[in-house]
């Protein structure tokens, strides 16, 4: 009975401490820089940057900033190719 309890307690006290911890988010949009609030895609690569895709272009977010791409109209390119 001693063992039950305890391992209630342990049980207890260990979902309490994980459920506790805050997990918080960073709410991005255009006001922070982001060159369109209307995202087609999202990507994390190795070095741990975002790339996002809007329609006004490609946006990098290193965790403090964004850098942004541009398309240029009069060249004919559609499409990035990734290096391996």
């Amino acid at each position: 009975m001693k063992h039950i309890l305890l391992l209630s307690n342990i049980y207890f006290f260990t979902s309490f401490y994980i459920f506790a911890q805050n997990i918080g988010y960073i709410h991005l949009s255009s006001k922070n820089g982001l060159s369109g609030d209307l995202v087609n895609c999202l990507w994390q690569d190795k070095q741990g940057l975002m790339w996002i895709g809007t329609n006004n272009g490609l946006n990098l977010y290193d965790g403090y900033g964004f850098t942004l791409f541009k398309t240029y109209p009069s060249l004919d390119i559609t499409s990035l190719k990734e290096d391996d």
